[in-house]
């Protein structure tokens, strides 16, 4: 797909590094909650993105790199809040140009509104 993309001079958003609602959460990754130890699960979900960024550097500079964080807790759970600062902070040294972005819904219609406001 970015290949075709590249091919038509198109830009590409990649789209997601990280979806924080339980359920979109990959299986191979879900599975390992409670058997895997936490450290070690981090490590994993941290070489996971090196490889993703890097594999695209270049090729996508825009990136949804959370979706649904006020939805889903899943990353925030097993690694703490700082997670999403470490995750901002390695891909800016992969690629200090990317854009990024939270991805999200009813921010601003819903009861999320107050963290916003």
């Amino acid at each position: 797909m970015v290949e075709r993309f590249q091919n038509h001079d198109t830009e590409i958003r990649g789209h997601v590094a990280y979806w924080s609602v339980q359920s979109h959460v990959p299986d191979w990754f879900k599975d390992m909650e409670g058997k895997v130890p936490i450290d070690e699960m981090e490590v994993i979900a941290l070489d996971w993105l090196d490889d993703l960024i890097n594999r695209y550097d270049g090729k996508i500079s825009n990136w949804d790199v959370f979706n649904e964080v006020l939805h889903g807790n899943f990353f925030r759970r097993n690694f703490g809040k700082d997670f999403w600062n470490k995750i901002i902070r390695r891909i800016r040294n992969i690629n200090p140009n990317v854009d990024l972005a939270f991805n999200d819904y009813e921010i601003l219609s819903s009861n999320f509104a107050k963290c916003y406001i």
